[in-house]
């Protein structure tokens, strides 16, 4: 599973591990500048990423200042990165180069095709700005590749529809010998389903952006922002990072916590107010443990217990997200004055449901989508009572390698393939039967495709419950927004522009 196809697949990418291979021994970054004050600061522990990108990718964009293709664009010059661009029509004349010994300079960070009379179509030099290799690539890739039909290009006619997949073709199987860990292409036609799994992780701008902040994050290092021109960066630290990713995530929760806020002012008692503070705080954490999730999911999974420490972190997810739920219910228990303690109050409790208007019951009523999405996330959470998830390494033979599953609670499988199936092709969810009636899940997939709809209930519970008419309370527009600091850019806290880069590293 290799390639961003849509909303099929998980936005954060699979690393296909065929592909990573490189002739090059792995570069780490250089050692810091300055001895940290504290000898439990780390030094960054992971090995320099390699990454091809198609040039045209970073193309458009410069309408919006703090667009994705910039933010590309500026995280590409991390020194963390080893990249190598690529175009149809090779590198442009304007960019460094460095000397050969035979021949013309070599475009530096470039793909540059061979040219020479004695030299084929095939071969070509590239630079990742520490070294520079002459190769090539096999032609039988490139003429399998562009004879295959994809729905990419049904516009054009026969002529030009051949000469772009050939041209795609080209991209793919240069990128393809390079070995990189990561090729970053808008091509529809490579990132069709057809060329998944194929010795080459592909994923377009969305994807590339979650690959790299992933990474990046665990290298503790949580800047959302470079400029391409290189005057400046914006860091934040880890814990700010995850909390406006989770406020980015519950735009409700503004009008819900200032309200919430203004009630207890005059209250002896404050709780309801850090209850509120609570829902953002907990999604937060489940946020961290995704990105457990994928980190544990991006390692070849070799002999042992297979994705046993991918499972932990999403068990971890699951019970954070359920709780994150469950704190909306008791908030709402008590703005509505509901009879009976609120250690009942729970979205998946029928009987405190009931006591509910009709407005919030309606969210999470039977048959509804977000009534199934909460069955498969209870059930699942649930499991931590019982039998252990248990993890399944799976082989499909063809030189892939060895991947995770994880099994769903086989005490709730009819009831959790109901509602998945409810929502969707369970295969969109991550889900296969591995064996007659026993269901494996990949817990990546299973967790980001679970999270959208469980946001939206967080979100519809927020907005349903009355807060506005708890005494002491008088909401201005400007409560129902993050607050607007500065000119807006990037740099200021909760602006629109930095929770647009925060949720595009996040890959949501």
């Amino acid at each position: 599973m290799t390639a961003v196809l849509g909303d099929q697949v998980p936005v954060i990418p699979r690393l296909d591990f065929i592909s990573v291979t490189s002739n090059l021994r792995g570069g780490w970054p250089a050692d810091p500048d300055r001895v940290p004050r504290s000898p439990f600061k780390p030094r960054p522990p992971l090995r320099r990423l390699r990454v091809v990108v198609d040039a045209r990718v970073l193309d458009g964009g410069n309408t919006d200042q703090w667009s994705r293709e910039r933010l590309l664009q500026g995280l590409l010059s991390h020194p963390y990165l080893q990249v190598v661009r690529y175009s149809d029509d090779g590198p442009p004349p304007d960019v460094a180069t460095q000397e050969v010994p035979h021949g013309t300079p070599k475009a530096i960070g470039w793909v540059t095709p061979a040219t020479a009379p004695a030299n084929d179509g095939t071969n070509f030099w590239y630079s990742d700005g520490d070294h520079l290799v002459f190769t090539g690539y096999e032609s039988s890739l490139t003429d399998w590749v562009s004879t295959t039909i994809t729905p990419a290009y049904a516009d054009l006619t026969g002529d030009d529809t051949q000469r772009r997949r050939r041209s795609d073709a080209a991209a793919m199987a240069t990128a393809r010998t390079i070995k990189p860990d990561l090729f970053i292409t808008d091509r529809a036609h490579l990132l069709d389903r057809a060329f998944a799994a194929r010795g080459l992780t592909m994923c377009d701008l969305r994807g590339g952006l979650a690959m790299i902040g992933l990474y990046l994050r665990s290298q503790n290092d949580h800047r959302i922002w470079s400029d391409p021109d290189g005057w400046y960066t914006v860091n934040l630290d880890r814990e700010m990072f995850f909390w406006v990713g989770a406020r980015e995530l519950l735009p409700e929760a503004w009008r819900w916590v200032t309200a919430c806020s203004q009630h207890v002012r005059s209250a002896q008692d404050d709780s309801l107010l850090y209850l509120a503070l609570s829902a953002p705080e907990r999604l937060a954490q489940v946020l961290k443990c995704r990105d457990d999730v994928h980190r544990e999911l991006n390692q070849l999974q070799l002999r042992g217990r297979a994705g046993s420490e991918a499972i932990h972190a999403f068990e971890n997810a699951l019970m954070m997200l359920v709780a994150t739920l469950d704190l909306t219910a008791v908030v709402a228990h008590r703005v509505l004055g509901i009879s009976g303690s609120d250690r009942h109050a729970g979205w998946q409790n029928p009987g405190w449901v009931t006591k509910l208007p009709a407005n919030l019951a309606a969210l999470v009523a039977p048959g509804t989508p977000l009534r199934h999405a909460l069955t498969v996330a209870q059930h699942l959470r649930n499991s931590i009572h019982g039998i252990a998830l248990q993890g399944l390494g799976v082989h499909d033979g063809g030189g892939k390698p060895r991947r995770a599953l994880m099994g769903l609670p086989r005490a709730k499988q009819a009831e959790l393939m109901t509602a998945v199936t409810a929502l969707g092709d369970p295969a969109d969810w991550g889900i296969e039967a591995v064996r007659a009636n026993e269901f494996h899940a990949d817990p990546g997939v299973l967790l980001d495709r679970l999270l959208p709809p469980m946001c939206e209930l967080l979100n519809s519970t927020m907005r349903e419950t009355p807060v506005d008419q708890l005494a002491n309370v008088s909401l201005t527009p400007a409560d129902l927004l993050p607050p607007q600091e500065g000119a807006g850019t990037v740099a200021d806290m909760f602006s629109a522009s930095q929770r647009a880069c925060i949720r595009a590293l996040l890959g949501l």
